[in-house]
């Protein structure tokens, strides 16, 4: 789903690179520029998108980033950006990055289990209400896939056990959840509505 959007950002940057226009400016030095408005919006797309896609810390960011600072427009400045853009294509479209989609879920889980050992050493298996904002459940039991259903924590429901107090019932969520496929409320597919809810 996510990688759909991905896959058509690419191609559409690609197709402004290939049309970036090109000109011969003579004065004290001749040499081929590209003018300044195209390929800096351009550049700026795409550095957006590997941001995204690979993250700030993945070499294909890092050196487009690299190279678009010291780029002045010139047409070896511009051909290294254009090919550190189609190498970051090309390793997307050949299937070597990880599923955008599970490395964002991933983040969230991880996040999870973070709080749930927390909670454990508090002497509680429960989380807490507000403690964080998405959980993720994975749900790999189906039918075998790993996948990944999203709530935000304001929706997920109280702790029922009659041990708490009523102030703990209110502030403790539930341990156990029941979780359908396809997703039904709380639930959701994927994290991305939760998220624009929360904005």
């Amino acid at each position: 789903m996510l990688n759909d959007t991905f896959q058509k950002r690419f191609q559409e940057l690609q197709g402004k690179s290939d049309s970036l226009p090109l000109q011969v400016v003579r004065s004290q030095r001749v040499g081929s520029y590209f003018p300044a408005g195209s390929w800096q919006g351009w550049a700026t797309s795409c550095q957006n998108l590997l941001k995204a896609v690979y993250g700030e810390n993945s070499p294909h960011y890092t050196n487009f980033t690299e190279i678009l600072k010291r780029c002045r427009g010139s047409q070896g400045d511009v051909q290294a950006l254009q090919g550190m853009f189609k190498s970051a294509k090309e390793d997307f479209e050949g299937g070597y990055v990880f599923n955008v989609d599970l490395k964002i879920s991933g983040e969230v889980f991880g996040n999870f289990v973070v709080l749930a050992k927390q909670a454990l050493a508090e002497g509680s298996s429960c989380l807490l209400r507000n403690e964080f904002h998405i959980l993720a459940v994975n749900i790999f039991a189906f039918e075998e896939k790993w996948r990944f259903v999203f709530a935000k924590n304001s929706d997920l429901p109280p702790s029922r056990y009659t041990g708490y107090t009523e102030y703990q019932r209110r502030h403790l969520l539930a341990t156990l959840v029941t979780v359908h496929w396809p997703p039904k409320p709380p639930f959701h597919e994927e994290p991305f509505t939760l998220m624009n809810q929360m904005l």
